[in-house]
């Protein structure tokens, strides 16, 4: 930059400045990297039928006309069908890419794996010990943790302590004074 005072106007001194600004900045402060797309088989094709979709869908539930109504839902219907019909086609497209390109990189890499049944689930739900061995699924384990936090009530089962409580509560008649009276 020159001396102030040497440059022939004020714009050219702006500029050199703004040019010294973005040259530092592009030296110092590194470039955003594109983005990999987290559904890559998604594509413009797509976004138009499920706007479409959308669309006639919020038509057919606004209208209260029945044969305008019927009309409508066979549209809409036709519509999020196509939609979905493009969506399994491109998601297929996609997988069969990436088995493509994985197969070509390593034959023996993820794609082997997978058609191999090599690949476990990351996390494994433990079954849990019962008395008739153990359970089976979130929902076996589930079931027994509530059955053993929260048993049935039975009088059958109860303890002496348990059995005298029971009992006093069964011979409790609440007096009339023995509460406030309920205002709002």
């Amino acid at each position: 930059m020159d001396a102030p005072g040497e440059g022939t106007s004020v714009d050219s001194k702006a500029l050199q400045f703004a040019d010294c600004i973005r040259s530092a900045a592009l030296a110092t402060v590194p470039l955003a990297r594109e983005r990999v797309a987290r559904t890559p088989w998604w594509n413009p094709n797509l976004r138009r039928l499920r706007t479409r979709s959308r669309q006639l869908r919020r038509a057919y539930q606004k209208t209260w006309v029945a044969r305008t109504r019927d009309l409508l839902r066979g549209t809409y219907l036709a519509a999020r069908r196509k939609y979905k019909d493009a969506l399994q086609k491109a998601k297929g497209e996609s997988w069969k890419a990436f088995v493509r390109r994985n197969l070509d990189l390593d034959p023996w890499g993820i794609s082997y794996k997978i058609a191999a049944g090599k690949l476990r689930p990351s996390t494994i739900l433990a079954g849990l010990r019962t008395p008739d061995g153990f359970t089976e699924g979130w929902r076996d384990n589930s079931a027994h943790m509530l059955n053993q936090l929260l048993p049935d009530d039975d009088a059958n089962l109860d303890t002496p302590l348990q059995a005298g409580i029971r009992d006093s509560f069964k011979r409790y008649t609440p007096q009339r004074g023995d509460f406030p009276p309920v205002t709002e």
